[in-house]
């Protein structure tokens, strides 16, 4: 949960123009396999599936949450802290890294105007 830095792949550094993006992770599972006709344009320490776009269709899929900002994820933790699901460390540990910039702007931005292209 927090901030991740995902490494594009050579297809989304075409789509993105530069080589990674900042964004917001809060799950426990994951995609581990590329469906078919999927390509794969990012990927991290975390996991090497991060944002999946269908090669025909269009049709998109992130690990992470472009959505969120930082007060979503105060408000996520926050409510997790109370149910007992997270400890207030691992909470301070997650509020340090909200100050850090996402570029959830320009992924959106990025993706539909690849949709409008296709």
């Amino acid at each position: 949960m927090g901030y991740s830095c995902l490494q594009l792949s050579s297809k989304g550094q075409e789509l993105f123009s530069r080589s990674d993006l900042r964004i917001l992770q809060m799950h426990q599972d994951h995609v581990t396999v590329i469906p078919p006709e999927f390509i794969n344009l990012a990927s991290s320490e975390l996991s090497k599936v991060q944002i999946l776009m269908h090669a025909h269709k269009k049709i998109l899929s992130f690990q992470g949450h472009p959505e969120y900002n930082s007060e979503i994820i105060q408000m996520i933790v926050d409510y997790r802290v109370e149910k007992g699901i997270f400890t207030q460390e691992f909470k301070h540990h997650v509020l340090k890294q909200l100050i850090l910039p996402t570029d959830s702007v320009t992924l959106i931005k990025s993706f539909i105007l690849a949709f409008y292209s296709l």
